[in-house]
């Protein structure tokens, strides 16, 4: 399970806004326990893949879809619980045009975000 997102913005330009957006979003994660999600633990698939140099020079001008799931505190596995969250809070902000709580050059530039249920469907979707 993953959190789809589409930024108006291309890839190239996302690249180098990963570590912000990661860091911010991070901040409005609170688990049950309250605590806060490391930026660590956003996991933003293919990322070297799509921000490697060949990738960005090839002309990537398309809006950046970026798929990214949330991983346990100190761990590799996937924690579904604040993955869901990370979607819910996302969808929030966007729909209440309030995409400022993550960072002044989000805004206006997040589409409506869809949370995947299957990786079937990122692998062959």
């Amino acid at each position: 399970m993953y959190v789809r997102v589409t930024f108006k913005m291309t890839w190239a330009r996302f690249c180098y806004l990963d570590d912000l957006f990661k860091d911010r979003f991070a901040e409005l994660l609170i688990d049950e326990k309250g605590r806060i999600t490391k930026p660590s633990q956003i996991v933003i698939m293919d990322f070297e893949k799509k921000c490697s140099t060949y990738f960005k020079r090839r002309g990537n001008a398309h809006q950046a879809k970026v798929d990214f799931y949330i991983i346990e505190p100190g761990g590799t596995k996937e924690d579904r619980v604040m993955t869901k969250k990370a979607f819910d809070i996302l969808y929030y902000l966007m729909e209440s045009s309030n995409m400022l709580q993550v960072d002044k050059v989000f805004v206006s530039k997040v589409c409506l975000p869809y949370f995947v249920k299957n990786l079937l469907a990122y692998i062959f979707g």
